[in-house]
């Protein structure tokens, strides 16, 4: 059982307690109120911020909840009155009679389990808290949006294939995952992509020499770089800032989607776990328009480090040779440049850049995906139902994303 589940099942048996029909002259206030307090203070606990929480404190609460309801279960259900021990000759057990020394040791227990859940609680909430109030003070930023296709560019659906363990973590961050290029140099090392993921195409050693003696001798030449990788607006200082940081692998981070009508076999094959995995559907519009948030710790919040920008452009596939040409300043940074032997992915880039080299995997681009998918395709070689209640349980929005099962899968026994 999950430590979401394990929380929302005993509070989900205490309310059931407090629910019962208990006869009102049994009815004891003070110590429903006792229960009714402790059942509000839990309630604020969110069970789908879990993550971070020890199993164990999770199972501690629950127990604690559980014993909440024995004042109900095993007191008020069963009480009788004050000196009515004998009932038609049968005595009755004296643990049950509403006395005061049995009504003060309930209120005791019930005192006791309140300290207890508070201890244990009380860090869960306060990080929970500072999840929150770091997401509202969190840096709104727009995506530049450059990708041109045909003559409805804005409607060319977007693909994005990953095995179903990253989605969950996309949905408990609440966006998508930009990786960093380190990352995805890494994981293509290991066999699954691109290895050359990283690598700086001869082309863009070539347009950065050209731009640094251009910004050191200026005037014509200078103007003649502008114009020839259209960055007429941009001044020497962004052109500078643009050239160095276009392959500091420490500063660039990455989402890779496809540019494609449907699903594709290859890509569920390479990118979506051999198909075991999920794909998302939108379109460039509904990606780029609206703002995302940046992490908290990326909007200058701790100390001072920023996601300066969040860029998308189309992939640009290289023979990786001299004969390679780039027409825009922008098309430097590395992760928008892979081998020409990829180019039926057809791929687009976001690329999100600090203002400074940072140690990190990745970040969350956060924004209520709701807002930004279309569709979750389950893959073809995947258990739909299995993979459906998965991404439920994870979290309670995620319902309001219609999903299915890919096209590519096979008829079934």
């Amino acid at each position: 059982m999950t430590a979401r589940n394990l929380l929302q099942d005993a509070k989900d048996k205490l309310a059931d307690s407090l629910r019962k029909n208990i006869p009102e002259a049994n009815r004891v206030p003070s110590l429903l109120d006792a229960i009714t307090a402790i059942q509000t203070f839990v309630g604020r606990i969110d069970p789908y911020d879990l993550d971070e929480v020890p199993r164990k404190t999770v199972e501690a609460l629950a127990e604690q909840l559980k014993l909440a309801a024995k004042p109900i279960e095993e007191f008020m259900l069963h009480a009788y009155p004050k000196g009515e021990q004998f009932k038609d000759g049968v005595g009755r057990p004296i643990v049950h009679e509403l006395n005061d020394a049995n009504v003060n040791g309930h209120k005791k227990q019930l005192s006791d389990i309140y300290s207890a859940i508070y201890d244990l609680a009380t860090l869960v909430l306060t990080r929970q808290s500072i999840r929150r109030l770091e997401t509202a003070l969190s840096r709104q930023i727009e995506v530049c949006h450059g990708v041109t296709v045909g003559d409805s560019s804005d409607e060319e659906t977007l693909w994005k294939y990953m095995p179903l363990r990253n989605f969950l973590r996309c949905v408990k961050g609440g966006g998508v995952w930009l990786s960093s290029l380190e990352k995805l140099a890494e994981w293509s090392r290991r066999g699954i992509a691109d290895t050359k993921e990283g690598d700086i195409p001869p082309v863009v050693t070539k347009i950065k020499e050209e731009g640094r003696k251009a910004l050191s001798e200026g005037g014509r030449l200078l103007d003649d770089f502008q114009q020839r990788y259209n960055c007429l607006e941009k001044t020497p200082d962004e052109i500078c800032l643009i050239l160095n940081a276009s392959c500091d692998k420490r500063r660039v981070f990455a989402c890779s989607l496809a540019l494609r009508p449907s699903e594709d076999a290859s890509l569920w094959y390479h990118y979506g776990d051999r198909g075991t995995g999920v794909a998302l559907r939108t379109t460039i519009t509904k990606f780029v328009e609206g703002s995302w948030k940046l992490p908290f710790d990326l909007s200058g919040g701790y100390d001072g480090m920023t996601c300066e920008s969040i860029m998308m452009r189309r992939v640009h596939y290289l023979k990786w040779n001299n004969e390679d040409r780039l027409d825009d300043l922008t098309d430097l940074f590395i992760p928008f440049c892979k081998r020409r032997s990829f180019q039926s992915e057809s791929e687009v880039r976001v690329l999100g850049f600090t203002d400074s080299q940072i140690d990190r995997p990745g970040f969350i681009l956060r924004r209520n995906l709701c807002d930004v998918l279309d569709e979750i395709v389950v893959g073809p070689h995947a258990d739909f139902e299995v993979v459906r209640s998965e991404i439920q349980e994870c979290s309670p929005w995620v319902e309001n994303i219609p999903m299915k099962a890919s096209d590519l899968k096979g008829p079934q026994n």
